[in-house]
């Protein structure tokens, strides 16, 4: 994602210096106008600002320990890591002391994204800081969402975000193995999702499972489990492991026991469990 950051500066006309740990990584850039540089204090001497994209929190703090004495007071460190919240949140105090500005601005971009200047990045911190580096992010993305002051927001939110794409990832597995049950093909079944998208109606069902209300339904939690246990059934007896499924009925069950029989099927997956009125 680096690289192909860098990539996209270079073609607006701006100056770059890249470091990589892998020093041929930096050194490839040379070619299309970077300066590499061998340690990551020499890259960022001098700089306007510093843009980081590193795989973990460790990683991001042994570059910020590395780079502290050289970074200019009054150019911004713009991580775009994806890191945990905790340890987010808790960088800027160090950093800020020392007289540095760290904003912690992870992406939902791909390195074609990244490259393009197109996609979305989340920014939360200082709002004065987040003020400053708008122009910037702006020239990088298609869209940048400013998640409010908390410095740790942001990496909240990409992990949020992850665990969305993740999880079409596992429904669609999950689909497979019921699509194989049922001697459906694999790529007849993928083209149900041709023309019927439940991502349609995510967002609705999300605020319906965070607010309510969960009657009249639109469908009933025991409607939906009896559906369920009929998926468990036909894969049973193909000798099938769902790996969804059973999480899933003991969720449902868990709310036919607290009396939910005829609530939409939302109530019985959102979390905290508040009884109902």
């Amino acid at each position: 994602m680096g690289r192909s950051f860098a990539l996209q500066q270079l073609a607006s006309g701006r100056k770059v210096h890249v470091w990589n740990r892998r020093a041929e990584k930096a050194q490839a850039l040379e070619s299309a106008g970077a300066v590499a540089f061998e340690q990551a204090n020499q890259a960022v001497a001098g700089v306007e600002r510093i843009h980081l994209s590193l795989a973990v929190a460790g990683a991001v703090d042994d570059v910020l320990e590395s780079i502290a004495s050289a970074a200019p007071a009054l150019a911004p460190i713009i991580d775009h890591s994806t890191t945990g919240p905790g340890p987010t949140a808790q960088r800027p105090v160090r950093w800020v002391a020392l007289g540095l500005i760290d904003l912690h601005t992870p992406v939902f971009m791909t390195a074609a994204n990244a490259e393009a200047g197109t996609g979305f990045m989340l920014l939360s911190g200082n709002p004065e800081h987040c003020t400053l580096v708008m122009p910037a992010l702006e020239a990088m993305a298609s869209k940048v969402v400013i998640l409010g002051p908390d410095p740790g927001r942001a990496a909240a939110f990409k992990l949020m975000g992850i665990l969305g794409l993740l999880s079409m990832s596992a429904m669609a597995g999950e689909v497979m193995r019921l699509a194989k049950a049922c001697g459906i093909p694999a790529v007849e079944a993928a083209g149900l999702f041709q023309v019927f998208n439940p991502g349609d109606v995510l967002p609705e069902r999300a605020m319906k499972m965070v607010a309510g209300p969960y009657a009249p339904p639109s469908a009933t939690v025991v409607m939906m489990r009896k559906d369920l246990r009929s998926m468990l059934s036909e894969a049973e007896q193909q000798s099938i492991d769902m790996a969804l499924l059973p999480a899933m009925d003991d969720l449902l069950s868990a709310a036919i026991s607290r009396g939910e029989v005829a609530l939409d099927v939302t109530s019985a997956f959102r979390y905290p469990i508040k009884p109902q009125v």
